[in-house]
């Protein structure tokens, strides 16, 4: 990786460090950031992609503003980071879900990438640590996983997320999947 790269992915990646630590975050979320990044490095994502997906939740969550963003990494990874950003205003969860679904999927490639990373790192750590994710964000990672199975080009990472959405909801209490309801 060229050392402006490098650079790109180190400076997100102390960006979401610093604004997790001066909020009094604890060490998972910036594990959790550290792990979108990773994964998307795995997937031979470009550098604005992993920096993006470092920073995918730093706005959402309330420690960066969009300007931030921007300023400190122009607007190509500002963008993306908006894509993959909840709309606040929206106060009902599905709706706020359904809305950031509706975002990622006329986002492009990259967006849809850190959309399903960024679910794919969530159910890895649940299942790592046993941890229930409870159903109404399961409901939106099916609905998630729909979507993306049905735009045009076929992401890999959509087996991993149907795989790691079935053994979350294979280990919880053992109940049957086909018992669950995504309404």
């Amino acid at each position: 990786m060229p050392t402006s790269d490098r650079d790109i992915t180190q400076r997100a990646e102390a960006f979401v460090i610093e604004a997790y630590a001066h909020a009094g975050k604890p060490s998972q979320h910036i594990a959790h950031s550290q792990l979108v990044g990773e994964l998307l490095v795995e997937s031979g994502c470009s550098p604005t992609t992993v920096a993006a997906g470092l920073l995918h939740d730093v706005v959402e969550d309330g420690y960066a503003t969009d300007d931030e963003v921007r300023e400190q990494f122009g607007d190509d990874i500002a963008d993306l980071v908006a894509i993959v950003t909840e709309d606040p205003a929206i106060e009902s969860y599905p709706a706020r879900k359904a809305a950031l679904r509706d975002a990622v999927r006329g986002g492009g490639l990259r967006a849809q990438l850190i959309f399903i990373t960024d679910q794919i790192a969530r159910l890895r750590v649940a299942g790592q640590y046993a941890e229930p994710i409870d159903r109404p964000r399961l409901a939106h990672y099916h609905r998630s996983l729909l979507m993306l199975t049905t735009i045009g080009h076929r992401l890999p990472q959509v087996d991993e997320l149907r795989w790691q959405l079935h053994h979350q909801l294979a280990s919880e209490d053992d109940a049957p999947i086909a018992s669950v309801s995504w309404n």
